[in-house]
């Protein structure tokens, strides 16, 4: 990850408020362009980091409830996770959004799907199965 500015923790109103010492629940308020999120946590407003990994599995919007870690000496607040329940199993569709694409490697097989929306599928050897009917659209298909 690129070094990036570390925004100061900003007070609001009551400066006399404590600032918490561990993990807390706090309130996202902004989701900014140059990738920091500010949160509210009680009467204070933070610029945090997040986890790398929740962004992809699920982007964070405004009054989403989050569990941030506070700043320690000049490391900046970081998000740890979405606050919320469990899904039920099967209950809803796991959803990746990465601007840049997805690929899926294992040893010489791989699946790539492209922000520019070409997918591409390499193997040794493929094998597509479909129980019902298996269609193929396309403006063109081209075989070998």
């Amino acid at each position: 990850m690129s070094k990036a500015k570390v925004v100061a923790v900003r007070r609001t109103s009551r400066a006399t408020d404590p600032v918490p010492s561990g993990p807390c629940r706090a309130t996202v308020r902004e989701v900014r362009d140059d990738g920091w999120v500010v949160v509210a946590v009680g009467a204070h407003m933070w610029s945090c980091l997040m986890l790398e990994h929740l962004a992809l599995l699920s982007p964070l919007h405004v009054d989403d409830e989050v569990l941030v870690l506070p700043a320690e000496g000049d490391a900046p607040p970081v998000i740890l996770g979405r606050v919320g329940r469990h899904p039920q199993p099967g209950a809803g569709v796991l959803q990746i959004n990465a601007p840049g694409g997805v690929s899926l490697r294992s040893g010489d097989a791989a699946l790539e799907i492209r922000a520019d929306g070409r997918v591409l599928l390499k193997g040794e050897d493929v094998a597509i199965h479909a129980k019902g009917t298996q269609r193929i659209r396309a403006g063109t298909v081209a075989i070998n």
